[in-house]
């Protein structure tokens, strides 16, 4: 789900996104990826929360320094949520129980592909780049670009 923040929490502990209308505690267990302030960091962390009255996803933790700050405008993405699991190119972790929900871009069988995933101790990196030179990444969906 890639969303953009409809007002920040004045800290770095929270978003506030009026576009989000699930139930309280929904999104709690979640993870999210935000970009704060003036967009120059990317941040992840665990949603501890969601609060549907406010329209408030709280995290369990967070940088603190001022610039860092969740304001309007801000684009975030959240991910490893099962229900989310809605459209092809989609793919899902259960990690308790070492299973992997794919969902492939032409809606075939994945079992007719050779699926490849990067080691889990690189879980909070997903590739590296060491020692390489001129290499180009192409991110396939970015519909996170703009802004409301």
């Amino acid at each position: 789900v890639c969303r953009v923040a409809t007002g920040g929490s004045g800290d770095s502990g929270s978003i506030v996104d009026e576009g989000l209308g699930q139930a309280d505690g929904y999104w709690a267990g979640a993870m999210v990826w935000v970009t704060p302030g003036d967009e120059w960091v990317i941040y992840r962390t665990k949603i501890k929360t969601f609060e549907n009255e406010a329209h408030k996803l709280t995290f369990e933790s967070y940088a603190s320094k001022s610039h860092y700050n969740i304001k309007k405008g801000n684009r975030y993405y959240i991910y490893n949520k099962f229900e989310e699991l809605d459209s092809p190119g989609e793919w899902y972790l259960d990690a308790a129980n070492n299973t992997v929900y794919l969902w492939m871009p032409a809606g075939d069988n994945p079992n007719d592909h050779l699926i490849e995933a990067s080691d889990p101790v690189m879980k909070s990196v997903g590739f590296r780049l060491d020692g390489l030179s001129y290499v180009k990444v192409k991110i396939g969906r970015a519909s996170c670009r703009e802004r409301v």
